[in-house]
């Protein structure tokens, strides 16, 4: 049997990997490279064929990741106990097959497999959450997020719903072995007892969300409701609005939300299609959110209605809203971005950053009123590359700020520091950084915030999560949780909503107040190969880039290891007639090289699930830091 006709038949109880098949799909290349980054592991796929053997992410190669998977949590000890996972995703092309494959590898091997009850798709954040409540051993969720539908990914994660980061070197290893002439991966029937569908955790879900949206927050928007407020919602065809649906009926609040791409579509609707080009659905692109229909809506709409837009797997989040048009020049140079929209009113569009930085304040605000600030010790964590804004402000509240590398499942290793000194009642609690760098919390910390500048972010509250049978505890979810943050969001939206206030207005307000320095952001992203180019082209395209990649980034990294002064005097060479402010440190920030300058910064790191490199800069002075990002981008290395 060859290996079209053996991995397309309906029900095989094993695909063998033949040498004919390791030769027709590649296998070995691709297992020497295969390996989980910071979003899991994702790759291209072919929308109209899941066996396409010249793409990276099909069905021989899910049915291997999935056994070198099996496998290496039946090494790890755990084969005399049931193995108990939960394995879901989004919307994309073949997910429900990728699913249903991982199913019966898992069954295969005596794992117990928990699918979604009642619904086919499943948020990353759900995924997490469900895990850790119902005290599963782990789980996964099929989901590249906001990739464009021609990348697939598969995000693995442990019992307390955070992405792997210790097994995740011992599978790539084991895909490597698996991947042998004659190797068999069983397969369980479809109907395998193992398989069941019956993960579900709405209700609970609801109960930790009391802990962090207070139920003051949730009668605003009550309120709010009753004076004419809504909320309209793109969730641009994902898997978001299956799940949000009954959580908003179970808060009460579904009367004012209005959902639009809610039909589930593997293709996003087109959105994020421009003349041509699939830019992907990630909320913070201007290809999505200014051609998502949200000018005509709120150009029809209340003063104080607001548009949010989920991406597939609910993780990003991102708000458009309106402000009045005297406003418009301010805004601008508070750094917001704005579009003309009617005679007296403009379009505001928000980044992910400036949302943060609102809802900070927002929840230090609440803490202070409810006298929450001072029982506990609070720390907010940010990746280097999020702007310091949001630590700013939380430093003048006497809160911890805690930086990471890019990846949210940094973020939850610190915050699975802090639950198991909390069980061992140490008195005080210390935390160690990827980048080495310890921070002392105090004696009970609670975290007020986890973001990303892309768009994810999760929020705790005072008291931890208590798993079903009170096995596991949780300081905050693991994953990023577009659901908590859009509803806390839209709580704040209803309380500026009864002020008669806009969110510019706030914004701009609360960096007055503050006196933020750090008000001006900007990334630019350098593309290093058109993912969508047909295989064989993008085998050499993907060369090249990750060449000037390397090249780029390993030249940045060597600045780490020079004195600070001569570093400075490198970069006056490379970049003539650029004055630099003084150079105050450059570091290693796990993924990308870090310099801290007078009254700015700037960052390098090429992204882990985009080809492209980014350019971060920040700092008081619009004008200069643009400046300073372009030269910094057009130096020649």
């Amino acid at each position: 049997m060859n290996w079209r006709n053996l991995v397309d038949t309906k029900e095989p109880d094993r695909i063998i990997l033949t040498p004919e098949v390791i030769n027709a799909e590649n296998l070995q290349s691709w297992a020497e490279t295969f390996k989980l980054g910071t979003a899991g592991y994702r790759d291209r796929l072919d929308p109209d064929d899941i066996n396409n053997p010249r793409v990276a992410f099909n069905r021989t190669k899910v049915a291997v990741i999935a056994e070198a998977k099996a496998c290496v949590y039946d090494m790890l000890g755990k084969k005399d106990a049931e193995i108990e996972r939960h394995v879901g995703g989004e919307v994309r092309p073949h997910t429900s097959e990728f699913i249903q494959l991982a199913a019966r590898v898992y069954a295969a091997h005596g794992h117990r497999v928990h699918l979604r009850k009642g619904v086919d798709t499943t948020p990353i954040w759900y995924s997490s959450f469900g895990v850790f409540y119902n005290e599963l051993n782990d789980g996964e969720n099929f989901t590249a997020s906001h990739s464009p539908n021609f990348k697939g990914g598969w995000k693995p994660m442990n019992g307390m719903g955070k992405q792997l980061l210790e097994e995740a070197d011992l599978i790539a290893a084991e895909v490597k072995k698996v991947v042998s002439p004659g190797r068999e991966i069983k397969l369980a029937p479809t109907d395998s007892p193992l398989n069941t569908r019956d993960f579900d955790a709405t209700d609970a879900y609801c109960d930790y969300l009391n802990a962090i949206i207070p139920t003051t927050a949730i009668e605003d928007i009550r309120k709010a409701e009753k004076l004419g407020f809504k909320t309209f919602i793109s969730t641009v065809g994902g898997s978001m609005a299956r799940t949000t649906k009954p959580i908003f009926r179970k808060l009460g609040i579904e009367g004012c939300v209005h959902f639009l791409h809610d039909q589930e579509d593997s293709n996003y609707h087109g959105i994020g299609i421009i003349d041509g080009v699939n830019h992907g659905v990630d909320p913070g692109k201007w290809q999505v959110y200014k051609h998502i229909g949200a000018q005509e809506i709120l150009r029809n709409s209340g003063h104080t209605d607001v548009f949010f837009i989920w991406d597939p797997d609910g993780d990003r989040f991102n708000i458009i809203t309106t402000a009045p048009s005297s406003l418009a020049e301010k805004a601008v140079s508070y750094g917001l971005e704005m579009d003309p929209l009617t005679p007296g009113r403009i379009l505001i569009y928000f980044k992910p950053n400036q949302i943060y930085f609102m809802l900070t304040l927002a929840r230090i605000e609440h803490l202070e009123a409810t006298g929450e600030l001072d029982t506990f010790d609070w720390m907010v964590a940010e990746t280097f590359p999020t702007s310091r804004s949001i630590g700013e402000v939380a430093e003048k509240y006497g809160i911890k700020v805690v930086r990471t590398p890019v990846g949210f499942k940094y973020f939850g290793a610190i915050a699975e520091q802090i639950e198991a000194q909390l069980a061992k009642g140490k008195e005080k609690i210390v935390i160690y950084t990827p980048t080495g760098q310890s921070v002392s919390l105090g004696k009970d910390p609670r975290i007020l915030l986890m973001a990303e500048e892309s768009g994810g972010a999760a929020m705790g509250g005072s008291r931890l999560a208590v798993s079903k049978n009170g096995l596991r505890k949780s300081l905050v979810m693991k994953e990023k949780d577009g659901f908590q943050i859009g509803l806390a969001v839209m709580a704040l939206a209803a309380k500026l909503c009864a002020q008669k206030k806009s969110f510019a207005e706030f914004y701009m307000d609360s960096v007055d107040t503050h006196d933020i320095a750090y008000r001006h952001y900007e990334r630019i992203d350098v593309t290093l190969y058109d993912e969508n180019l047909p295989p064989a082209a993008l085998v050499e395209k993907k060369r090249e880039g990750f060449s000037r990649r390397d090249k780029v980034v390993e030249f940045f990294r060597g600045l780490v290891d020079l004195p600070v002064k001569d570093t400075y005097a490198l970069l006056r060479e490379k970049m003539p007639g650029v004055s630099l402010p003084r150079l105050k440190r450059v570091m290693w920030a796990g993924d990308g090289t870090l310099m801290d300058f007078e009254g700015m910064w700037w960052q390098i790191r090429a992204s882990g699930t985009d080809a492209v490199l980014r350019y971060y800069i920040e700092g008081r002075d619009r004008e200069a830091i643009l400046g300073f990002n372009r030269a910094f981008r057009d130096m020649r290395i």
